[in-house]
Order: structure tokens, then sequence, then C-alpha cells
């Protein structure tokens, strides 16, 4: 009552904070319709994701020439790396545990993809590309990948943790002191941030139905669950139909 949309409208709603719940209650300021933009409510989903994305763009000022690592390639890495070549990044470098999604990589902007794991910065030592980075940006939120990324910066550059840990993690600022870096992260989009993730995806800036590779029916979360932990059979971002 009162919010100014009609019932059945498609809207993208803003989820709160908690992840995964049955209903929740949000303010017209969480909710903003898609009736117009002709997304399917498959695409429409994944402007949450981009809306991130863009909100993490914002932060990471002028990067027009420089150099990118970003760790960690799945729907966020991607996404990430396709926003660092918009903004403009002369060379982008990636990795992952999935080489599907390092070919994926190379389609959305990265210049060099490497295979992650313990000894990443051993290989990265010898990518033409260099072994240090202006702009290393952390997209999977694991001990292991958040103590590589300091590691890999250059002088005077810039950690971007976009990765949100499960847990606690540990820094050893012994390990890069005196490289005197810049550390940010990124995290709480706001209003602006979602109306512009549409604007991006109706105008094709960012192809982000690429990103959904699995759509299931409620009735088989489980599966969907599943095959997101397991990064089984290419997937990427899966949709739930929560009316099957």
């Amino acid at each position: 009552t009162g919010s100014g949309y009609s019932e059945g409208e498609m809207v993208l709603v803003r989820p709160p904070g908690g992840g995964l719940c049955e209903m929740a209650a949000v303010g017209p300021s969480d909710v903003m319709s898609v009736e117009d933009t002709g997304f399917d409510p498959d695409l429409a989903v994944m402007a949450q994701l981009l809306c991130t994305i863009v909100h993490c763009g914002k932060r990471l000022g002028n990067i027009v020439g420089r150099s990118a690592f970003i760790l960690g390639q799945g729907p966020a890495g991607l996404t990430l790396t396709n926003m660092v070549k918009n903004l403009g990044a002369e060379t982008i470098v990636t990795c992952d545990l999935v080489r599907e999604r390092l070919e994926e990589s190379r389609v959305r902007g990265a210049d060099e993809t490497i295979e992650g794991g313990p000894d990443l910065l051993e290989r990265v030592g010898r990518l033409k590309s260099g072994k240090e980075f202006d702009l290393v940006i952390e997209a999977v939120g694991a001990q292991e990948t958040v103590s590589q990324a300091p590691r890999l910066v250059k002088r005077d550059g810039l950690i971007m943790f976009f990765g949100l840990p499960g847990e606690d993690v540990i820094l050893r600022p012994r390990e890069f002191f005196g490289k005197q870096p810049t550390i940010t992260t990124t995290e709480y989009p706001v209003d602006e941030d979602f109306r512009q993730a549409i604007k991006l995806m109706v105008d094709g800036t960012f192809d982000m139905g690429r990103m959904v590779t699995h759509r299931i029916p409620f009735s088989d979360v489980q599966r969907g669950f599943d095959l997101a932990d397991t990064r089984a059979e290419g997937v990427l971002r899966v949709v739930l139909n929560m009316e099957q």
C-alpha cells in the first residue's frame, strides 16, 4: 500500500541481510520496477550481482592503462573482469581452478589466464605480463587467495577485497609491508548502483544472460546447491524457479 507498485508487477528486490529466507519485509526504497526493461525474470535477478560490481567499480578510481590481476572467476569474478576491461585496464590476468571459467574469462576480456592453486605465485612469475600488478582484486574470499593478493600487487598498487570470507582470514603484513599498497573493500551497493546495473544490462554493456547456466525448479533446490558447491557441469549461476 502506498508503494507505487501494482500487484503482479515485476520488480527487483534488494534483499535484506541474512541471505535466504522464506519471506522478507522491505520498504519501497528497496524495490525497483523492471517492468519496462523487457527482461525475463531469469535475467532480471542478475542485476543484483551486477550492482555489486558497479559499486566496486566506483571505488577503483582511474585504472586506464593499468595492469590487473583477478583472483577467482566465478560469476562475480567474470563480471569484474568484464568491468575492468570496460574501465580501460591495459592488461588483465585472471585465475581460477575451473578450466571452463578460464575460457569464459578470455571472452570477458582477460589477456592471460592461469590455473589457481598453492603454487600460483610461482607460475605467475613465468607470465609474460609480469609477476606484479597495479590492481589486484580478490573475488573468492578464501584464506589462500586472500594471502596471495598482497604478494601479487606492485609497490603503491591497489588491492580490492571483493570476496566476502565465510570466516576471519589472516593477512601477514611483513610479506607486503614495503610495497605500501592501498587496501580496500566493497559491500552494500546503494540504489543508484542497482539502477546503473539495469541500464548497463539494457544497453548490452554487460551480457549477464551468459551467466545463467542452469534453471532448476525449486522442488529440486538441493541439486541447485550441489551444483553451485561442486562447480559441476560448467555451472556459473543457478536460477531457481520458485513456482515449480
